[in-house]
């Protein structure tokens, strides 16, 4: 039986990555969580930052950090499934790297060279896991600012 575009029901808009009140938000180090609380072969979601993020400890014990909607259709990559090469997206299989690089499409030989997720820094001190975010996307200059959210 043929698609029925007519009746196909699409999604009118992907969900923001950025929540709307950012200016809300201080520049410096916000707790994510409990160091113990991320361990390796399991994805988190953290959505009480200003932007949604997907969080892994790889084998080494590095955690990575990359904004949480896939690049390719919006689909939550903390659905998604871990491999010691990224995180695979629950939708079409994309791939993306520790660096947030998209590094395989498995029905495509060609990668979109912007198809690059945003990769943010972390840190571990006394036993908790910090993300740095600054409102015009600067990098850290000093370990103080030590936020809560």
């Amino acid at each position: 039986m043929p698609l029925d575009l007519e009746k196909l029901d699409l999604v009118d808009a992907l969900p923001s990555q950025i929540k709307g009140d950012l200016l809300s938000y201080q520049t410096g180090w916000y707790k994510v969580g409990s160091s113990k609380d991320f361990f390796e072969g399991k994805l988190f979601s953290v959505i009480n930052f200003p932007s949604k993020l997907v969080i892994w400890r790889t084998l080494s014990g590095k955690l990575v950090v990359l904004d949480t909607y896939c690049l390719h259709m919006g689909a939550d990559l903390s659905c998604g499934q871990l491999s010691e090469k990224g995180i695979t997206c629950p939708f079409h299989g994309w791939r993306w790297g520790e660096d947030g690089k998209c590094n395989d499409i498995p029905y495509s030989k060609d990668i979109p060279k912007d198809a690059k997720a945003k990769s943010w820094v972390s840190k571990e001190d006394s036993g908790f896991v910090y993300i740095w975010y600054d409102k015009d996307g600067k990098n850290p200059i000093n370990q103080a600012s030590l936020l809560e959210i």
